[in-house]
Formats: structure tokens, C-alpha cells, sequence
């Protein structure tokens, strides 16, 4: 009886130790940005919803910024990718050894941060290319992410009413994670 005691109250210790240990590898979903081209949004985009800088950016600059944007994404994310070979080592030997020496893994909490800023000013950058009607000159089509043409091609797509609300935040979703899996 002592013995089932003492490997019940293992099982839970080893349950509470993996629970702990995925939850601080763990961070929720960014939000989705608003629906704002579909047959039942009942929101469209406006130019108040910008800043007056913002809305003195040039198509050119809007284009540039998105490049800029687009090449700080890549470094923060080499950034994250870089420390987590140290920090699954951490969590091994913490898991093992020592619990305590969960406090040395890094959770990247300021490059998930800055992750997020990037990824909302790019979703502000599109629907403001959206706003201004900023076409694409064919260099800069060729410049342009997956990620960003993916996107755009939904949008098109919802506007068009070619696919319904449901569909497009489906498909949306398929995106951010076929470009942003660990998010």
C-alpha cells in the first residue's frame, strides 16, 4: 500500500514537472488582424484608423518599410532559433537532474515581443497599401514574401466574395502557420 502511495504521488510529481516545463515553452496565438473585406464584415478599412504619418508614406516607401520589416522578422527569428539549442539543453538537465534550473532557460520573451510589433506593423502596412491602392510593380512582386503574397491573394480573394468569412479565417490561419510555426 506505502508502495502505490509513493508511486502515485511520482506519477503526479512527474505530470506536474512536464506541465510546468511546456507551459513555460508555450505562448498563445497572435490575435488575427480584422476581417475587413468579407461578405460579412460588417467593418471596413478607413482612413482613420491610420496615423497621419502613416498615411503620408508613398506606395515606394510602404514597399521599403515592408523589405525592412521582412528582413528584421528574419533576424529576430534567427535570433530565437539560435538560443534554443542552449535553452532545450537547460530544460533537459533541469528535467532530470535539477527543477530549479528552469529559471535559466531563456524564453525570448523580448524577441517574441518584438516579433509581434513587426508582425502587427506589417499587417497595418498591408491594409494601408490596400487603403491607398498601391499596385505592385513587377520588381517589387518579385521582392515580395510568400507569406505577404499568400495574404494579399486571400484578400483579393474575400473581397471578390470567391471565398466566405469562415473559409478566408481558415486559410489565414494555414498561413501564419506554414510561415510562423512556433508561434
Amino acid at each position: 500500500m506505502e508502495r502505490a502511495v509513493r508511486l502515485n504521488l511520482l506519477n503526479r510529481g512527474i505530470l506536474v514537472a512536464c506541465v510546468i516545463n511546456a507551459a513555460g515553452c508555450s505562448q498563445p496565438a497572435r490575435e488575427l488582424p480584422p476581417d475587413y473585406g468579407s461578405i460579412n464584415s460588417n467593418t471596413r478599412i478607413e482612413e482613420s484608423q491610420f496615423s497621419n504619418e502613416d498615411l503620408l508614406l508613398s506606395c515606394a516607401r510602404i514597399d521599403e518599410e515592408m523589405t525592412e520589416l521582412r528582413n528584421q522578422n528574419a533576424a529576430i527569428e534567427s535570433q530565437i532559433i539560435a538560443s534554443r539549442g542552449s535553452d532545450q539543453g537547460w530544460g533537459y538537465t533541469a528535467s532530470v537532474i535539477f527543477p530549479p534550473l528552469w529559471l535559466a532557460i531563456d524564453n525570448d520573451e523580448e524577441y517574441k515581443e518584438l516579433l509581434t510589433r513587426v508582425h502587427e506593423r506589417v499587417d497595418t502596412l498591408i491594409s494601408l497599401r490596400r487603403i491607398k491602392s498601391c499596385q505592385k510593380n513587377s520588381a517589387a512582386s518579385l521582392d515580395s514574401s510568400g507569406f505577404e503574397q499568400e495574404l494579399e491573394k486571400l484578400m483579393d480573394l474575400k473581397e471578390k466574395d470567391a471565398i466566405s468569412s469562415a473559409d478566408f479565417l481558415e486559410l489565414r490561419s494555414r498561413v501564419f502557420k506554414k510561415y510562423y510555426p512556433q508561434n
